[in-house]
């Protein structure tokens, strides 16, 4: 890991995402959203790397017709 990436906690990485800490959790039992990093017992995430994951989500398109 390069001494400039910023590395964020469960909270701060969820905050950044607009889920709950909770939501965050549960996906990664099952595998979903950003890859996470281990060290010891508490989680981390790269910022590069949540960043990346938002800029590839699919634009969301409404279908609601007025």
């Amino acid at each position: 890991m390069a001494n400039n990436e910023v590395l964020l906690n469960s909270d701060e990485t969820a905050e950044l995402l607009r889920i709950a800490p909770g939501t965050l959790r549960q996906w990664r039992m099952v595998h979903k959203g950003p890859q996470h990093v281990r060290v010891g017992r508490l989680v981390y995430y790269k910022r590069q790397t949540v960043e990346r994951y938002l800029a590839e989500l699919p634009e969301y398109s409404s279908t609601t017709r007025v």
